[in-house]
């Protein structure tokens, strides 16, 4: 168990964890009860995304009331309740088009312990045009055209208002539920567009080309 006379092999975000606690009040109880208050908002943050997804509140006693995150965490003192806690802030985050915050939550999981590293391609599947405009020295897009693979029709190039490149909502799709696209779905990637029928949202995208306002 950490303290001030010992040296763990712990991530930064888990050695300044440390710190804090024991800086307080150097002791085994100290930490403990550091993590039990890690492990409780866990709960708060869970039952709070069960609520704004429609889902029942109730589902968190799945989680509250499991015996291995107890035992693991207010008997054994595992570090793994504050990478937990930040896990489920940055899904939360996600959920809610939070894009920034669930990334920097997402870091602290990591930098807490390493194990969180393999749900990294879960970020990745979904950038905003705006970001996407920012990237490419465009700050202030006016519109972007969008081409498609696609051979002809009246949808093979679009373009899109200033508006909603700049609508947070408004995505450029890589991934669904973990995985590539299917062709079906516009594979290798498709526009999102918010409010818009799904024949506007372009499919097959092969390129995009930003315009200053």
């Amino acid at each position: 168990m950490p303290s001030r006379r010992a040296r763990t092999p712990y991530p930064p975000a888990a050695q300044l964890f440390f710190r804090l606690i024991v800086t307080l009040r150097d002791s085994v109880l100290a930490i403990k009860l550091a993590l039990v208050l890690c492990d409780l908002l866990t709960g708060v943050v869970l039952w709070r995304w069960l609520r704004d997804s429609g889902r029942s509140e109730w589902l968190v006693l799945a989680y509250a009331w499991n015996p291995l995150v107890v035992f693991e965490v207010a008997h054994s003192g595992h570090v793994d309740a504050l990478g937990a806690l930040w896990i489920v802030v940055s899904a939360w985050c996600l959920s809610r088009r939070r894009t920034l915050l669930a990334s920097l939550a997402f870091v602290l999981a990591i930098l807490t312990k390493l194990l969180p590293v393999v749900l990294a391609p879960l970020f990745v599947g979904r950038v905003r045009l705006r970001d996407l405009a920012a990237r490419a020295g465009v700050e202030d897009a006016g519109q972007v055209v969008v081409e498609s693979l696609q051979g002809g029709g009246a949808l093979r190039k679009v373009t899109l208002s200033s508006g909603q490149v700049a609508d947070e909502r408004t995505l450029l799709a890589l991934r669904v539920n973990g995985s590539d696209l299917s062709p079906d779905h516009g594979y290798p990637a498709r526009v999102i567009i918010p409010g818009a029928p799904g024949v506007h949202c372009t499919k097959w995208v092969s390129s995009m080309r930003f315009e200053a306002a």
